[in-house]
């Protein structure tokens, strides 16, 4: 079982492991309960064990908990939702 952080103040979900640190990055936009996740990293000798999918799905259940919606500029987070498409209803949609 991980144990994953929000760090609210520098807007990122954190799992660290054996001293190595793995997290999902994203910014707010202004004005907007969007969220913008638009990195995820996991050090070379902590792949392969799901923690990437593991911080995915934790920072994609916070939106749906907190009532925001995301941008997946993240190509794994894209890659995720279009595996889980229950997530796709989280996808901002920018209406002119």
């Amino acid at each position: 079982m991980l144990t994953i952080r929000h760090d609210k103040t520098n807007h990122e979900f954190i799992v660290v492991i054996e001293g190595q640190v793995a997290s999902l990055k994203y910014r707010v936009l202004p004005g907007r309960e969007v969220l913008n996740y638009y990195e995820t990293f996991v050090p070379p000798q902590m792949r392969g064990r799901s923690i990437g999918r593991a911080l995915v799905k934790f920072a994609l259940d916070y939106a749906n908990e907190t009532q925001h919606q995301i941008i997946p500029s993240c190509s794994f987070v894209k890659h995720f939702i279009d595996e889980n498409p229950d997530y796709q209803r989280l996808i901002y949609v920018d209406v002119i």
